[in-house]
């Protein structure tokens, strides 16, 4: 648990050995936090249509065109899920969003956009081919420079940093070589490296005072799952813009609101807890 950034100092990971959603890592936040950091070009808006951005997003299913920005940030869009083919490879697929996209044209919806909210990859995946259409940057240069600069997030990166000999490598059995370097291709859902100290750094901007603004800390730590979701009730994951859940269930009963992103690739898994109004963040 890092209730300070000194504490979380002390157990520093290896690169690596903490990463930021999706599918394995936490990358799935920062499609929204870009989404909140354009200045000079005209702002991403949430409740736009992805086809006002991406012309060119396009599926078989006619709903298709129904589904906001939103939606592909809580989960709601009706996209089925994620097209695993090259998300996680040994080598960078460059190509993997325009790939992505292609085959998202002979898909259809699993339900009205809006309605149901079932965990989706490549809904984060548009959303980062939105990033880069707005802000005229690749994603990986748009997160370096607008987020992880501006927090002092050192030891993070798009991808794993080239080069760097602080990379928690994975062994199989009882070999003494490590196995191939896996490169999440899809970056906005998993592709995130980082440690454990700028994940804390990254979870601080969600705590009460911080840099957002109380209309911004509402909208990113409300519940946003669809309406149709479960039968009656709540489900027991609330998910929000990027989080799983911005109630974890187990602490609802204490009156401590808890937000938790986690994820887990072939070969690292990561989770990131925040408890906005007790100044606390651990992953």
């Amino acid at each position: 648990m890092c209730s300070s950034l000194d504490r979380c100092k002390s157990g520093l990971a290896h690169e690596n050995g903490v990463t930021l959603p999706g599918s394995g890592r936490k990358a799935g936040f920062f499609p929204q936090q870009g989404e909140g950091q354009r200045r000079r070009r005209p702002p991403l808006q949430r409740d736009r249509l992805v086809l006002d951005y991406l012309p060119e997003f396009v599926m078989v299913d006619e709903r298709y065109k129904e589904i906001t920005v939103r939606m592909l940030l809580n989960h709601t869009s009706g996209i089925p899920g994620t097209i695993n083919k090259d998300s996680a490879t040994a080598v960078k697929n460059r190509a993997f969003v325009q790939e992505t996209l292609e085959r998202l044209r002979t898909t259809s919806l699993v339900n009205d956009p809006g309605r149901i909210s079932v965990y989706c990859n490549d809904g984060f995946t548009v959303a980062l081919a939105l990033v880069e259409r707005v802000s005229g940057l690749s994603y990986a240069d748009f997160v370096e420079q607008n987020i992880f600069s501006k927090l002092g997030m050192t030891n993070t990166s798009a991808y794993l940093k080239e080069g760097s000999a602080n990379v928690a490598r994975v062994y199989e059995g009882e070999s003494e070589f490590p196995l191939p370097l896996e490169h999440l291709n899809a970056l906005a859902s998993g592709g995130i490296a980082s440690a454990a100290v700028d994940l804390c750094k990254f979870g601080e901007i969600f705590q009460v005072g911080s840099m957002l603004t109380p209309a911004m800390l509402a909208e990113y730590t409300r519940a946003q799952y669809g309406p149709e979701t479960v039968p009656a009730g709540a489900p027991l994951i609330d998910s929000g813009l990027g989080w799983d859940q911005v109630q974890v269930y187990k602490f609802r009963p204490l009156g401590v609101d808890v937000l938790a992103k986690s994820g887990r690739t072939l070969h690292y898994s990561a989770e990131l807890y925040v408890a906005p109004r007790s100044a606390s963040a651990w992953g």
